[in-house]
């Protein structure tokens, strides 16, 4: 039976042989011990020992083909999700400035529908749309809008003080 070559740890059931580098290794210190090599006999058990080097290496890739395959075959949503992310983030800031992202699904009411964007400031406003004042198309692209869909509208505030008074309001243009 083979001894651990570090002379603090000299165990000897907890000596193991890698299955991939043919090196004996103790289990409890894991050193090393490159002074004998593996059998043929051994090889052909095929025990599932693995030295520290190799034993990382092994648990890298296994993670890594299990992410890919599990991103590849059961959340086929979840990866069209991120390549949308990417190429919004990817995208130039003029154009993301036009598109304003909705942070709740709309809710429709009749004749009007609230929406609750992001704005470009990075601020958190509530735009009310209705037929009449932006107009049919981007009326219904709203009421038909979910979390998290990007709404083709630019908003910009106008400030109008009338003593104490200071009223906000907006005006939304197509893109």
């Amino acid at each position: 039976m083979a001894m651990c070559c570090n002379e603090t740890c000299k165990n000897t059931e907890t000596v193991a042989t890698c299955d991939i580098c043919i090196q004996e290794y103790c289990k409890i210190c894991s050193k090393i011990s490159s002074t004998e090599e593996r059998t043929v006999a051994l090889k052909a058990r095929r025990l599932r020992y693995y030295c520290p080097k190799c034993y990382e290496q092994m648990i890298k890739y296994e993670i890594l083909a299990h992410n890919n395959h599990k991103l590849s075959s059961e959340n086929k949503q979840l990866k069209e999700k991120i390549q949308n992310i990417t190429t919004y983030n990817q995208r130039k800031e003029e154009e993301r400035r036009v598109e304003l992202p909705s942070t709740e699904p709309a809710l429709v009411r009749s004749k009007h529908t609230i929406c609750r964007v992001c704005t470009a400031n990075g601020k958190l406003d509530e735009v009310i749309f209705t037929a009449r004042k932006h107009g049919k198309v981007t009326y219904h692209c709203a009421r038909a809008s979910k979390w998290g869909d990007l709404l083709p509208v630019k908003l910009e505030f106008k400030e109008t003080s009338d003593g104490d008074n200071i009223d906000k309001s907006e005006e939304c243009t197509e893109k």
